[in-house]
């Protein structure tokens, strides 16, 4: 499979990758799937999405996505108004029958945020149950498709609410992250206009705002998913943010000791911290907002000097000692 998927596309034996598409071994099927898929092979495909055998339908529904296993479907081989012309009404076969396999709807629903993004609006109605879902994977990839409106803003500011409402409630890492990741894309793209990327930031904050922080031995997943929305927010071209976030830690948002000193000094996974956001503002001249950070800072000493004095750990008693000092100082 390997031979007939890397080699020369002019001398690539399709009719084996087909056959290999009914193997019995699912990573052969999923690897002559992929080969298909960016060998163009839509003829190919398409008998796949015809099979009586739902192992096989998966398959050449991975040939559409380029399916990545953990990080869900890659960005696809085909144009979109291939897959709407050639695919759609075997993907929508797929998701109004209700005796579909799990692992089936998850391929489709990839599949169906890689068509022309007009006939993924008018089939939502297949996707949205799925983002409460008790199985991750199809949380994540419904997700996954109305992210994919993301082209035409006008598309997904509809469905923002249920997005940022779904993000709040997600318990489970993977999906959180790719969520947060699809919105990061949006942020940090420049075609995409300052006003809608602000509202994508303050659903983020908003989405961190609604998280509940579970008792017990999953309280620190509730924490983290907080922790990693500093990461994803893209706070340079949206530093009063900044000042919403610290505002919301002052009033209680519960994170670990150490996450603590991370929100302000940075972190080496892309979260750059406040302090430095305070920096950009006073380098852009803008002093009135700078100084509301500085006094926010402030603020925060009794709550730092609090976990300080509950912790026990080496390590984060010495990061808080030192954000102790940079809180003062600043």
């Amino acid at each position: 499979i390997g031979q007939a998927a890397n080699g020369s596309q002019e001398k690539a034996d399709k009719a084996f990758l087909a056959r290999m598409m009914r193997h019995y071994s699912p990573v052969a099927r999923h690897q002559a799937a992929e080969a298909l898929g960016r060998l163009g092979a839509t003829d190919e495909i398409l008998k796949a999405l015809q099979h009586s055998d739902p192992r096989v339908r998966r398959a050449g529904l991975d040939g559409i996505t380029q399916y990545r296993t953990w990080s869900g479907g890659g960005k696809g081989c085909f144009p979109r108004e291939v897959v709407s012309k050639t695919f759609l009404p075997y993907i929508l076969e797929i998701l109004n029958d209700q005796k579909s396999a799990f692992w089936e709807i998850d391929g489709a629903l990839l599949a169906l945020g890689m068509c022309e993004l007009e006939d993924v609006v008018a089939h939502l109605d297949l996707v949205r149950p799925y983002l409460d879902h008790p199985e991750w994977w199809l949380r994540q990839h419904a997700a996954a498709t109305i992210a994919s409106l993301g082209e035409k803003e006008e598309l997904l500011r509809p469905e923002l609410p249920r997005y940022m409402s779904a993000l709040a409630k997600e318990i489970h890492i993977m999906p959180r992250r790719s969520m947060m990741g699809a919105m990061q894309a949006l942020l940090t793209n420049e075609q995409v206009s300052k006003e809608f990327r602000n509202l994508l930031a303050r659903g983020l904050i908003q989405s961190m705002n609604d998280t509940t922080v579970e008792p017990g031995r999953r309280a620190s997943i509730g924490m983290g998913f907080l922790y990693e929305v500093f990461r994803y927010t893209d706070l340079e071209n949206n530093p009063e943010l900044g000042l919403q976030i610290l505002k919301n830690y002052q009033r209680g948002v519960p994170l670990e000791e150490m996450s603590s000193a991370w929100v302000f000094q940075g972190d080496v996974w892309g979260n750059p911290g406040l302090f430095r956001w305070a920096e950009i503002l006073s380098d852009r001249g803008d002093e009135k907002l700078a100084a509301e950070f500085t006094a926010e800072f402030k603020r925060q000493i009794p709550r730092v000097k609090q976990q300080r004095a509950a912790t026990k750990d080496g390590r984060t008693i010495k990061a808080l000692d030192g954000l102790i000092e940079d809180l003062v100082r600043r």
